[in-house]
């Protein structure tokens, strides 16, 4: 090589060895001040041809947490549809003579998880009751000598409503909702919490709405430190919440917590609308999980359609909506005929990453489809090798567009200003992951994953040393 051309590639030679210094240096970082605490941390970067241009133990088993809804949405889309629908009906099961219904009306679910949420446009709650109640109007009913039915045999009405492997201390929280033939309100509910005395037992008062035969149990008292959030605890199914935790003196507090039995709760509230429109129940409300299965003699009066699946997707992994991940999931496992266990979604989840992406799924392992189970085992290498392969697949518009955008959007909004980060979330104790995509300015669109587990230091401190990692990857 002549002395020209040394001259002529030695700045970019010297270019190149300063930013992988520099680089190295804000990666060694990272690592240093979360190994140091015992913490584990993996990620993997892939270029647009999939190869790995940067990687720290890569293929070390870790929680992927919301991460984990990725791969969920991706797969329902694939194997439903961006324009499937939900579909809750509304049918008279009997002859309807001179306004009286001689027999029960029924409502089928689905397991729309939309459904009274208000959420990626489907109808709130009262607008939905409204709507019922008028498709029974319509049809002329003003006494209805049966039942008020909710047939929820799509799914088990049962503890399988929430994953086997979820913590006892997330199911009477919102985001540890269960999944139901017929979801309600998102399946959760409001409650204050008002600080009196020092040392004081604390009220728990449902907000905007009457929770049917639910007793909540506060042990919720007031304290001179927030050093405790407020918990809820209370399986499917349970007429009894119990709530702890602590409020400073004269401070309110607003929590959700998740319905115990979302069919039961809307049935009474639908009872309340048409008895608030004249209509007349002479009979009990009742759960079925077999009903419909009679199939003879039903007039259909009417039916509630979510927003089509890639609203709702981007409802999903937007917000982090566990319910609606969950719901896919356990759609999907019944579709294929798995089952509605949140492990036989899963399946159905790893069926696709296998067939149709073409992944090696052999040391992966996925329980639910929402990532809250620390039972959810993952890589980062997979991960980032999922989202290189998602990029050639016809999910990727939708998937992209639902991702959160750095300092503009969704779980992404309060996170900094990061040129070109696209990418979703996870967390829970201990743990903080991220997955997506990143513009570099050196290496082109970058599909990554960037997984930390068993933190026990500042959230806060942990986010800032993430984010200055992801910062300094998009120079």
């Amino acid at each position: 090589m002549n002395n020209f051309n040394v001259m002529k590639i030695a700045p970019y030679a010297l270019s190149l060895f300063l930013f992988i210094i520099v680089h190295s240096g804000k990666a060694q970082k990272l690592v240093d001040a979360l190994e140091n605490q015992g913490a584990l941390v993996s990620y993997s970067f892939r270029d647009s041809s999939g190869r790995e241009v940067k990687s720290y133990r890569s293929n070390e088993l870790m929680m992927p947490a919301s991460t984990d809804k990725v791969l969920t949405t991706a797969a329902a889309l694939k194997v439903l549809g961006e324009d499937f629908t939900y579909h809750t009906h509304l049918n008279a099961h009997g002859p309807i003579e001179e306004g009286i219904l001689k027999g029960s009306l029924v409502v089928l679910g689905m397991g729309d998880p939309s459904l009274g949420s208000g959420k990626a446009g489907a109808l709130t709650a009262e607008e939905t009751l409204t709507k019922l109640v008028e498709y029974v109007t319509k049809a002329g009913i003003k006494i209805i000598e049966g039942d008020l039915i909710a047939d929820v045999s799509l799914f088990r009405f049962d503890h399988t409503a929430v994953p086997r492997y979820w913590p006892f201390e997330d199911i009477g929280n919102y985001y540890g909702a269960g999944v139901y033939g017929i979801n309600w309100r998102s399946n959760e509910f409001t409650a204050s919490f008002t600080g009196g005395y020092r040392g004081s037992l604390v009220e728990a008062k449902v907000l905007n709405m009457t929770l049917f035969d639910v007793n909540l149990k506060s042990f919720v008292r007031t304290c001179e430190s927030e050093e405790e959030v407020i918990y809820m605890f209370g399986t499917p199914l349970a007429n009894t919440i119990g709530i702890d935790g602590c409020v400073l003196e004269g401070v309110v507090r607003k929590e959700r917590g998740s319905i115990p039995n979302p069919p039961w709760q809307m049935l009474n509230e639908l009872k309340l609308a048409l008895n608030a429109a004249g209509i007349k129940l002479n009979g009990e409300l009742k759960i079925s999980e077999s009903f419909y299965k009679t199939k003879n003699g039903f007039t259909r009066l009417g039916e509630i359609t979510s927003p089509p699946l890639k609203e709702l997707v981007i409802e999903t992994n937007l917000h982090s909506n566990n319910l609606f991940a969950e719901a896919f999931a356990k759609y999907l496992g019944k579709l294929h005929g798995k089952g509605s266990r949140a492990e036989e979604g899963a399946e159905v989840v790893l069926k696709y990453l296998k067939d149709e992406l073409q992944l090696n799924v052999e040391h992966i392992q996925l329980v639910d489809g929402s990532g809250l189970s620390p039972m959810n085992l993952i890589s980062s290498e997979f991960q980032s090798e999922f989202m290189h392969m998602l990029l050639s697949s016809k999910e990727i518009r939708l998937i992209q567009k639902s991702l959160p955008e750095s300092g503009k959007s969704g779980t992404l909004k309060n996170f900094g200003a990061v040129y070109g980060l696209k990418a979703k979330s996870g967390g829970m104790k201990g743990v903080k992951t991220y997955m997506g995509y990143l513009s570099s300015k050196t290496y082109g669109l970058l599909s990554f994953s960037l997984l930390v587990n068993h933190f026990t230091g500042s959230n806060a401190d942990l986010k800032a040393e993430m984010l200055d990692f992801l910062v300094d990857m998009s120079k």
